[in-house]
């Protein structure tokens, strides 16, 4: 332990915090979990896709309470009124906190540090992921670290820099994004409008999807062939974090994909943005294996990549696949549901025209993705460095 740091426990300062029901209020974000970087922040609303409209038995959880949401395994710091899923409330536990020793973002920070994330996981009891729990005494003997005050406000004022340049980044990917979506309006007018008439055809006409292999997670490698996963691309971007890999092998070849190809993650939460995305793979190796849920657009017909990967990315088409999503908390979208999504078909010349404009822009977001993996390598660093 650092010196002039103790050690106190979870039991020292939290106690169970009296359940607040919703009630008739409708104005409170609902619980879908966002972490940037340890800190918990909220910005949906009620919205009847997400479980159910019926929110009267919703548990409210206040500005600064803590959460620990099972079988998610994390523990949540709140910065303001939330609703919490009342037909989950067996899986949260609500804590009120004395901070008097702790500031509320060092708590937010620690609480998801790799030492706490192990710490939940390896005390976690039950005998199905949706359904383990960790055991109340183990829950209240769990050991926090009190550095002194102002060590606290040090700490938390570096890793609010860090997590502040990683956050204006991705938001200049956004206005990336945004930016080539202007150019598509341009060019082709509104994907669903079609207002200058192009042809309507099915996706099947011009791709093939491919779906991943079943890859067993307890036989991954530390090197090999790098196994694409959900985390990897549910963001809509390739993600070279949390890698892990598998022994090449012949009959894995057909499960094989390159950079430069297209892919689209297949599996996400009801309700939530984190699934339907689509991203090209860049160079940050070789080659890879495709993972199951996840599924490569291969291209056979007269559709350029960029286009399609650009027209997939508006919100109006990609809500085509997720509405038809199946699932009741786990949203699925399977290969014959991309298959049939019907999109406009502008003649391939002008495709082209559009994809030479959005290279300069993909090299810009390659740039800046490649910058935020570097920032989030060093912020992981620092909370290792702080809280290991």
């Amino acid at each position: 332990m650092r010196e002039g740091w103790e050690i106190i426990t979870f039991g020292d300062i939290m106690t169970p915090a009296k359940i607040e029901r919703c009630g008739d209020r409708t104005d409170l974000p609902i619980l879908s979990i966002t972490m940037r970087n340890g800190i918990i922040f909220q910005n949906e609303r009620f919205k009847k896709v997400i479980a159910s409209s019926n929110t009267k038995d919703y548990k409210i959880v206040n500005n600064g309470q803590l959460v620990i949401a099972f079988p998610i395994d994390e523990g949540l710091i709140y910065t303001q009124d939330i609703a919490e899923q009342g037909i989950m409330s067996p899986a949260y536990n609500i804590w009120d906190v004395d901070y008097s020793k702790h500031g509320r973002r060092f708590l937010g920070y620690y609480f998801h540090c790799p030492f706490a994330m192990n710490y939940y996981k390896s005390k976690l009891r039950g005998t199905t992921q949706r359904r383990r729990m960790l055991p109340k005494e183990v829950l209240l003997s769990f050991p926090i670290p009190v550095p002194p005050l102002s060590e606290q406000q040090r700490i938390v004022s570096e890793l609010d820099l860090l997590s502040g340049i990683i956050e204006k980044k991705k938001a200049q990917l956004k206005e990336y994004d945004a930016l080539a979506q202007s150019i598509f309006y341009d060019m082709f007018g509104d994907p669903i409008e079609n207002p200058k008439g192009w042809k309507i055809i099915a996706l099947k006409q011009v791709l093939k999807v491919i779906g991943g292999y079943a890859f067993k997670s307890d036989e991954f490698k530390e090197n090999g062939i790098p196994v694409l996963r959900i985390g990897n691309i549910n963001l809509g971007v390739f993600r070279p974090t949390n890698m892990v890999f598998w022994e090449k092998t012949e009959k894995l070849q057909r499960y094989l994909i390159f950079p430069n190809d297209l892919v689209m993650s297949l599996t996400g939460t009801v309700g939530k943005s984190d699934y339907g995305n689509v991203c090209i793979l860049d160079n940050s190796y070789n080659e890879y294996y495709l993972n199951q849920r996840n599924a490569k657009l291969e291209i056979i017909g007269s559709i350029d990549k960029l286009y399609l990967s650009n027209i997939l990315k508006f919100d109006a088409i990609k809500t085509r696949l997720t509405s038809i999503s199946r699932g009741v908390r786990q949203a699925n979208i399977s290969n014959k549901d991309i298959e049939n999504l019907k999109i406009p078909l502008p003649p391939l010349s002008l495709q082209q025209s559009f994809a030479s404009k959005i290279e300069a822009i993909e090299n810009q977001k390659a740039l800046i993705q490649e910058s935020i993996t570097e920032a989030e390598t060093l912020f992981n660093s620092r909370m290792d460095y702080w809280f290991s």
